[in-house]
C-alpha cells in the first residue's frame, strides 16, 4: 500500500509510474505563481508622459482644432509638469514659460514638445534629438500630400490689416490652400511682395459702385472658377483656417458655406463662439457662379453680399451645405463695413429677391436660419427652420407651413 504524505490516504502500490494524491493535484493547481512587482520610479512616470505627449498631436492629427483649452492638452501638460521633486518640476515650468505652448496646428503642438523636451535634455546633459528622429519615432501624418483647395480673395492695402492678413494667410498655407489674391493691378505692384504665401495674382480691375470705398464686386472673384476650371472658395482676407481641407468635401451640387467662430483679441480659440449673423466663405463652381446675375452689386468687405448669394444659389436650382466644423476663427474687431452699405444692400435685396430685408426682422432671420442649418424652400419663397434647431419667432413660421415643411423634407429625403 502507498499513502498520502500529506493527508495519509492510502491506495494499493502501483508497479510502475508515481501516485499523485487527489489533494496534491487540488492543491498544486491552486497555487498560484509568484509575481514580482517593480516599483514605478519617477523616471518611469516622465517617460510615460512625454510619450504621451509626443504621440497626442500625431494619434489627432485628422481631427486636429486650435483647442488651447482642450481637456485633454491640458491633462498632458500637467502630466508632463509633474515630476517628483520640487526642483524638476519648477525647471520644467520655467521651460514651458519661455517655449509657450503652439496649437494652432497638430504639426506646431508636436514641434512645442520637441523643443521641451530638448530643453530639458539640455539641462540634464543628455543628448538632444533632432526633428527628424522624431518624425522617424513617433510618425509625421503632416507631410501627407493634402487635398489642395483653391482659396479666392482680394487683399487689404490698410496698414491695420497688414499683420492680420499675414497671419490667416499663414494658416490657409498650412490647412493646404492654394492662394489667390484678386486686386488691381496698381494694388498687386505694391503687395506682392508683402505676401509671399500668394501663389497666384489676378489682376481685377473693375470694382463696385455705390459705396464709400470701392473694392472687388463677388460676382467677378466668383467667376474666377471659370479662369481656375474648378471648384473655388471665395473667402475674406481677416480670416483663419484650421484643420485640414478634408473639412471641405461636400455633396456635388451643393455650395458650401463656411460660418465663422469669433474669439476676442489675446483668448485662445476655443473659447470662440459661432457668429450667427455672417457667412465669411463660399465654394463657388462655374456654374454656382453663373448663377449670380448679371448686375449683382455687391462687393467684397462690404455687408448683404452673404444675404444674397444663397437666395441665387438656390434659385439656380442647387443646394446649400453649412460646414459645421470649427475651421474658419475670426479676431473680434470694430465693424468695417457702414450703415450706409448695409441699407445699399438691403434695398437691392428687397427690389430683387423675395427676402424682405428690415432690421432685426426678416433679414436677420434668413441669415440666423443660414448658420443654424435650415433649408430654404423656393416653391414658398421662404427659409424654413431645419427639425430639431431653434424655430424663429416669426409670422412665417406659423403653424399652417408645418405641412409645406414636412413636404419640402420629404422630398428632399427621397
Amino acid at each position: 500500500m502507498t499513502s498520502c504524505e500529506h493527508c495519509g490516504r492510502t491506495r494499493p502500490k502501483r508497479a510502475k509510474g508515481k501516485w499523485t494524491c487527489l489533494c496534491t493535484a487540488v492543491r498544486d493547481s491552486q497555487i498560484k505563481p509568484h509575481i514580482v512587482t517593480q516599483p514605478v520610479t519617477s523616471h518611469d512616470r516622465q517617460r510615460q508622459a512625454w510619450a504621451k505627449l509626443h504621440q497626442f498631436p500625431v494619434d489627432n492629427y485628422d481631427r486636429w482644432r486650435p483647442e488651447g483649452g482642450q481637456a485633454e492638452v491640458i491633462a498632458l501638460l500637467n502630466a508632463a509638469s509633474e515630476f517628483n521633486g520640487c526642483s524638476c518640476k519648477d525647471n520644467f515650468t520655467k521651460i514651458m514659460n519661455n517655449i509657450p505652448p503652439n496649437v494652432l496646428t497638430a504639426k506646431s503642438f508636436a514641434e512645442t514638445g520637441w523643443k521641451w523636451h530638448n530643453a530639458v535634455n539640455r539641462k540634464l546633459g543628455k543628448p538632444v534629438f533632432s526633428w527628424a528622429e522624431y518624425e522617424a519615432l513617433y510618425g509625421h501624418p503632416w507631410s501627407k500630400p493634402a487635398r489642395r483647395v483653391k482659396l479666392v480673395t482680394a487683399l487689404s492695402q490698410l496698414p491695420k490689416h497688414m499683420e492680420r492678413q499675414h497671419i490667416c494667410l499663414d494658416t490657409w498655407k498650412e490647412f493646404g490652400g492654394e492662394i489667390w489674391a484678386c486686386n488691381t493691378a496698381e494694388e498687386i505692384a505694391v503687395l506682392k511682395a508683402e505676401y509671399p504665401q500668394v501663389d497666384h495674382w489676378h489682376a481685377e480691375n473693375e470694382l463696385s459702385e455705390g459705396y464709400l470705398y470701392n473694392t472687388q464686386k463677388i460676382r467677378n472673384l466668383a467667376r474666377l472658377s471659370h479662369e481656375i476650371g474648378s471648384e473655388i472658395y471665395l473667402i475674406h482676407s481677416d480670416i483663419e483656417l484650421h484643420g485640414t481641407t478634408d473639412a471641405f468635401k461636400h455633396k456635388d451640387g451643393c455650395q458650401l458655406l463656411g460660418i465663422r467662430w469669433n474669439y476676442e483679441p489675446g483668448s485662445p480659440r476655443c473659447s470662440a463662439k459661432q457668429f450667427q449673423w455672417g457667412i465669411d466663405m463660399f465654394s463657388f463652381t462655374p456654374e454656382i457662379a453663373d448663377a449670380l446675375p448679371e448686375d449683382f452689386p455687391f462687393a467684397i468687405g462690404h455687408a448683404m453680399w452673404d444675404y444674397a448669394v444663397p437666395y441665387f444659389t438656390l434659385k439656380a436650382g442647387f443646394g446649400l451645405q453649412i460646414l459645421h466644423e470649427r475651421c474658419l476663427f475670426h479676431e473680434e474687431h470694430e465693424t468695417n463695413w457702414s450703415q450706409d452699405s448695409w441699407h445699399f444692400g438691403a434695398d437691392w435685396i428687397g427690389r430683387n429677391s423675395t427676402i424682405q430685408i428690415g432690421e432685426g426682422k426678416s433679414g436677420a432671420i434668413w441669415r440666423e436660419s443660414l448658420a443654424m442649418g435650415g433649408r430654404y424652400s423656393p416653391e414658398h419663397g421662404m427659409w424654413l427652420g431645419k427639425g430639431g434647431h431653434r424655430m424663429p419667432s416669426d409670422p412665417l413660421f406659423m403653424p399652417e407651413w408645418r405641412e409645406h415643411y414636412e413636404a419640402l423634407e420629404k422630398n428632399q429625403s427621397s
